[in-house]
C-alpha cells in the first residue's frame, strides 16, 4: 500500500464513500471541473522544469496539485508526475480521450 499524506488519504476515502452509495450522483459545474483540470495541467507543466534546487530557492508553488505531487515524490521512490496523475484521477500515460491532455484529464475526472 502506498504512503498517502493526509489530504490524499481523505480524498481517497471520500471517493470510496461516494462509490459505495447506491444510485449516487455527484453534481459539479462544468466551469469548476474545467478550472480544476487547468490547475492539474499547470502542475504538469511546472513538474517538467522544477527541480529540487529551484524549489529550494523559491519555495512551494501556488499550485496545490504541484505541491501535493512534491509531497508524494518525497515519500515514494521513483515517483513521477505520471504516477501522481494515476493516483489522483486514474489517468494512465498513453491514454487519450481527446485531442490534448486537457481533454484526456477531463475525461478521467468525469469518470469519478
Amino acid at each position: 500500500m502506498k504512503k498517502y499524506d493526509k489530504e490524499i488519504k481523505l480524498t481517497e476515502k471520500l471517493k470510496n464513500a461516494i462509490r459505495n452509495i447506491k444510485n449516487h450522483r455527484l453534481v459539479i459545474t462544468k466551469e469548476h471541473l474545467e478550472e480544476t483540470i487547468r490547475h492539474i495541467t499547470q502542475a504538469e507543466k511546472i513538474s517538467l522544469f522544477a527541480n529540487n534546487d529551484l524549489i529550494k530557492k523559491f519555495g512551494e508553488s501556488k499550485n496545490v496539485y504541484f505541491n501535493l505531487y512534491l509531497k508524494q515524490k518525497e515519500e515514494l521512490k521513483n515517483y513521477d508526475f505520471n504516477n501522481f496523475l494515476d493516483d489522483l484521477i486514474g489517468f494512465e500515460k498513453g491514454f487519450s480521450a481527446g485531442t490534448n491532455s486537457f481533454d484526456s484529464y477531463l475525461f478521467c475526472v468525469n469518470k469519478f
